[in-house]
């Protein structure tokens, strides 16, 4: 069953449809450290009553190291892999330039069929060396079990870039631009837990204001 408008999930004029009903920033948010070189993320999403036959729920994150996502950013696809061509279940991650796709990554290939199961993870994006990193790590599920780096076979991918900072990004904007992009009905929810900044290494600042995707029901 092909899903053309879940491949697209992740282009900038899909998401600018979650990013203007996603409301504004929550008041308790934390200043962005001004100085950093890796942050980190950890998401929760609780999955509803999935449908197998329908193959959803399907659900994209995004995190970038800008403002918003009209230059590099990286997808996380949950339940469906996008390229080179649609497939329902699994785990993917791509790398996109604008709506150029830079490089892929993919995991596992199970389709959701738990009802109330909760999945966690965490991702990461660090500059360095002209090299934009970004991975999944500590992922846990009921439908692919351990995920990401540490079960044996990593999420990741590596971007060329002359960026010499990332104080442009926000976490806000990977709210905004992540959520359900197929049978949101299906989701129960979707937050970002807390974020954490690094710089050499060394722990710099943990944001710890949950943030709650909307998911348009």
């Amino acid at each position: 069953m092909k899903r053309p408008s879940i491949a697209l999930v992740a282009c900038p004029l899909v998401a600018v449809a979650w990013i203007a009903s996603a409301g504004p920033p929550p008041a308790r948010a934390q200043e962005v450290p001004a100085v950093f070189d890796r942050v980190e993320e950890d998401w929760e999403l609780v999955i509803g009553e999935p449908d197998l036959l329908a193959e959803g729920p399907q659900i994209t994150t995004t995190m970038s190291p800008l403002g918003d996502i009209t230059g590099l950013f990286v997808a996380l696809n949950l339940n469906y892999r996008s390229q080179p061509s649609y497939q329902p279940g699994g785990l993917e991650v791509v790398s996109y330039d604008g709506d150029r796709v830079l490089g892929t990554s993919t995991q596992r290939t199970s389709r959701l069929a738990t009802e109330g199961e909760t999945i966690t993870w965490t991702q990461s994006l660090r500059l360095s060396g002209g090299l934009l990193d970004y991975e999944i790590i500590v992922g846990n599920s009921t439908t692919w079990g351990r995920f990401g780096q540490g079960s044996g076979a990593n999420l990741a991918v590596r971007i060329a870039t002359g960026l010499e900072s990332m104080t442009a990004y926000r976490p806000t904007t990977s709210v905004s631009y992540s959520g359900p992009g197929w049978q949101s009905n299906r989701v129960s929810s979707m937050r970002l837990m807390r974020v954490r900044y690094y710089n050499g290494g060394m722990l710099v600042s943990t944001d710890e204001t949950p943030r709650s995707v909307n998911l348009g029901l």
